[in-house]
């Protein structure tokens, strides 16, 4: 079982069955921020649900629901899924094709869209070698209505349209965690779109190639063609957001 698993596991575990006055002190601050009004006598019910969803559990009280998504750790990947699917997503959203191209470029580092270049370039060299499409990518891309899409792909909903959306994420453990809510997490990536990176990014979220396989390992060509989206800054973000209120 790998510990971000067993991190949602204990996290229900010290919910499910519970009432309000039962809960660690962190747990009962997570609580009253996400149902603002609620019987503290009535108990809470929490379960996982399945991995294809961007909510890894939900939490109940009485006949009101809240969808979370639990992050631990450090690398703090909160996305990943085929190029050609989030290319066709872009497709859909009238991007320009060579804003597109530059994602493909940038995404297979061997100087063409489609993978087929024979010498491939790390991460690090391609931000060298395709800087000027890297900034050009980023400028279109980071416009608020794009933007809001992508988020919530990313972040709240996935690539289902039947996906049910992510109330509030969730950063930590069972004893301390820091949290905000869809709505407060979409208003500060808006308004904080970190013009000054040298990566293809979504606001404070990353871009990378989940694996460019620069030494053409046969295990590891399949990974090439997906992508991985990061957010390094998340527990910072979340305590800003915090602060803020």
């Amino acid at each position: 079982m790998n510990i971000g698993l067993q991190n949602e596991l204990n996290i229900i575990e010290s919910l499910n069955g519970k009432k309000y006055c039962e809960l660690n002190k962190n747990l009962k601050n997570f609580i009253s921020f996400i149902f603002e009004d609620f019987d503290l006598n009535s108990y809470i019910y929490a379960e996982k649900i399945d991995n294809l969803q961007k909510a890894d559990i939900l939490i109940k009280v009485n006949n009101n629901e809240k969808y979370i998504s639990i992050k631990t750790g450090s690398e703090n990947s909160v996305h990943t899924e085929k190029l050609s699917n989030f290319i066709s997503f872009l497709e859909n959203k009238f991007v320009n094709i060579n804003i597109i191209n530059y994602l493909r470029l940038y995404h297979y580092g061997d100087g063409t869209i489609n993978g087929s270049g024979e010498k491939r370039y790390s991460a690090d060299e391609s931000k060298i070698r395709f800087i000027n499409e890297i900034s050009r990518f980023n400028n279109y891309i980071n416009h608020d209505n794009l933007l809001l899409d992508i988020i919530n792909r990313f972040l709240f909903k996935g690539v289902k349209e039947t996906n049910m959306i992510v109330d509030y994420i969730y950063y930590g453990n069972e004893y301390y965690g820091i949290w905000a809510s869809r709505e407060e997490i979409i208003n500060f990536l808006l308004k904080n779109k970190c013009y000054y990176m040298k990566t293809i990014h979504f606001s404070s979220l990353t871009y990378q190639n989940w694996c460019r396989n620069i030494n053409k390992k046969a295990t590891s060509e399949k990974r090439r063609n997906y992508i991985q989206i990061k957010w390094f800054s998340i527990v910072s973000d979340l305590q800003k957001i915090r602060n803020h209120k």
